[in-house]
């Protein structure tokens, strides 16, 4: 009696254990769908589990890759996502979405030669999605096409009028073409859909290219609180500041920005500030800091302390020759009358801007000028605004303005379309 009992307990214990095996795959690939975007780490472990050594196929294996790709794709781990894509494409050949995310990708990596053909290819298989034609834009937007890149973003929003990051790369369009009320008013859009930092950072920009600093000032601060650890927004807020004489609080945003990422441009940008302040031992630390960065040479705090030495000397050495050139004052000469007509911090306009009064033989006279004669001839030029002044006689000034009018503009501000 008991021998007959064991052999369906056996039977029910097999079933039982396929049943199990069964379920585990399901389990994953729900875990790797699920958390594809929000949690990639899970969902890459849970689609590797699911996939496994054969045991999914056809479009479930399709599935699983392209999850899997787009996990890979958060992390920023652009080869094994394509890698992924690629396995979903080839068992399913006609998945949209697959392309999509190849052509993001392929962007990513800056293989745009690669990425429009796939984006091309998933609004072929999907003519209704708004997704791939927003990013075919933002590749076009990327090589200059912005004629066609217009055109991807007025068909995306038309495909999807709820779609933010449509009216984001419209906005970001108007911006690089100086069309800063249109920009405004998309990411207004944009915001009202969706409000990302991105967003109030974009619109932030197109009010500090307009002078609005006010309203610029808002945009920053909202962009900070709802991503605190991106360094360009420090740097952008810090900006504001600067241009609202507010240069305490420029510091702190540049000093923040230097704790997250230290980098060239805003070593340049505190370095200016400090000079605006009169601090100018640490204007010239930040300034060699960036030069250094710049000529990529490691380990150059060691030279700083030498660098500050032979700047003192030349100071001292310029000072002295000047006097001498100078000669006794003339004591029966009235004052002139100097004003300024170029403040710049840049070598080429610098240079230029003297070569065009001296042909013109108009006087003129610099301020702040020792600092840029030091970082010329030792190749560490710092491109912050308003390193030096370049002054002439008052009856010379219409004309000084006229020959140096084209140097007067403001550096551009980078301000470059989203990421795919």
């Amino acid at each position: 009696m008991m021998a007959r009992m064991r052999r369906p307990n056996r039977v029910l214990l097999i079933l039982a254990i396929g049943g199990v095996c069964r379920a585990v795959p399901s389990g994953n690939l729900r875990l790797c769908h699920e958390n594809a975007t929000g949690h990639p780490d899970m969902a890459i472990a849970a689609c590797t589990a699911a996939i496994g050594p054969g045991q999914l196929s056809g479009a479930d294996l399709a599935s699983a890759s392209l999850d899997r790709g787009i996990a890979y794709l958060h992390k920023e781990d652009y080869d094994l996502a394509i890698r992924d894509f690629d396995q979903a494409i080839r068992g399913k050949p006609d998945l949209a979405s697959a392309f999509e995310n190849r052509c993001k990708a392929y962007h990513r990596k800056h293989d745009d030669a690669r990425a429009l053909p796939d984006c091309e290819q998933a609004i072929r298989l999907d003519p209704k999605a708004a997704s791939p034609v927003y990013g075919r834009g933002v590749i076009r937007f990327h090589s200059g096409d912005y004629a066609r890149a217009a055109l991807d973003f007025e068909q995306a929003i038309r495909l999807d009028p709820n779609f933010a990051l449509a009216y984001s790369g419209r906005a970001s369009l108007h911006t690089r073409l100086g069309q800063y009320d249109q920009a405004i008013g998309d990411y207004a859009q944009a915001l009202r859909l969706d409000p990302d930092a991105r967003f109030y950072y974009g619109r932030g920009w197109c009010y500090l290219r307009k002078g609005d600093y006010d309203r610029a000032l808002p945009d920053f601060d909202q962009a900070i609180r709802l991503s605190p650890s991106e360094v360009g927004f420090y740097s952008g807020r810090g900006y504001v500041h600067i241009k609202r004489h507010e240069y305490d609080q420029a510091i702190q945003d540049y000093d923040q920005a230097l704790r997250l990422r230290p980098n060239v441009e805003d070593y340049d940008m505190r370095g200016w500030v400090y000079y605006r302040k009169g601090d100018y031992l640490s204007a010239s630390l930040d300034y060699v800091r960036a030069s250094w960065r710049r000529m990529g040479i490691p380990g150059g705090w060691i030279w700083i302390p030498l660098v500050l030495a032979a700047w003192l000397i030349y100071m001292l050495l310029r000072r002295r020759r000047k006097a001498k050139e100078a000669g006794p004052a003339v004591p029966d000469r009235p004052p002139v009358e100097l004003v300024t007509v170029l403040e710049t911090g840049d070598a080429f306009a610098l240079s230029l801007a003297k070569a065009s009064l001296e042909e013109a033989g108009i006087d003129y006279s610099m301020s702040g000028g020792d600092a840029l004669g030091f970082a010329e001839s030792h190749g560490a030029f710092t491109n912050a605004p308003g390193c030096c002044q370049i002054q002439v006689a008052r009856e010379s000034e219409s004309e000084a303005r006229a020959l140096l009018d084209p140097l007067r503009n403001p550096r551009p501000i980078k301000n470059e379309a989203k990421e795919l």
